[in-house]
């Protein structure tokens, strides 16, 4: 007798009550139900730290995760996030905009694109064109790997986050080379240094 039920089949049974066998059987697949539904549900990771030593430790033990950092609005402390992009990016785009203060930490030895927080003063520095300054920043960064690592670069491989106030000029500039990054933070440290 075929004992199997894949939950589509009607149950076997005698009369009209089911056997135990058949009971047992339809309690297991509703277990595996759930905990596939689980499953998928713990693949969208989203855990917090209040150090950065915990979330590392955490990401350690889990696959496709990543640790962002932010400061709590309420008594501002810096937390750390452990999640998936996906996930992340689900809860950042519904996020009250006054909090997306966000950014992913660079784990020192990982690979990694190239990036600058540009900032200054505007008032202390009236004369600065900040849009000039990271035109020609980019266009030496484009410049030196070119001619280092005969890589083409143009604005199309860079992600700007502008932070800037009335006060304060502050632009996040994230270089991200096609089907490049570099070895990690020295590397990107090192070039950096030779622009």
């Amino acid at each position: 007798m075929d004992t199997s039920y894949n939950g589509s089949e009607s149950m076997k049974s005698v009369g009209d009550v089911p056997s135990l066998s058949d009971r047992v059987l339809r309690l297991l697949h509703e277990i595996r139900d759930d905990i596939s539904e689980q499953n998928a549900v713990r693949n969208e990771v989203w855990v917090t730290f209040p150090r950065q030593e915990q979330a590392i430790s955490y990401q350690k033990e889990h696959s496709n995760v990543f640790i962002f950092s932010y400061q709590d609005h309420v008594n501002g402390q810096r937390r750390f996030v452990v999640s998936s992009y996906k996930e992340f990016w689900r809860r950042y785009k519904n996020m009250n905009p006054k909090y997306r203060h966000h950014y992913e930490v660079i784990q020192e030895g990982l690979p990694c694109h190239l990036y600058f927080d540009l900032e200054f003063n505007k008032i202390e520095n009236s004369n600065s064109n900040g849009e000039e300054m990271v035109d020609i920043l980019l266009s030496l960064v484009f410049d030196s790997i070119n001619e280092k690592y005969s890589i083409e670069g143009d604005k199309e491989c860079v992600v700007e986050l502008d932070s800037s106030t009335e006060e304060k000029f502050s632009r996040h500039k994230i270089i991200c080379f096609p089907n490049t990054a570099f070895k990690n933070n020295r590397h990107a440290g090192a070039f950096v240094g030779e622009v």
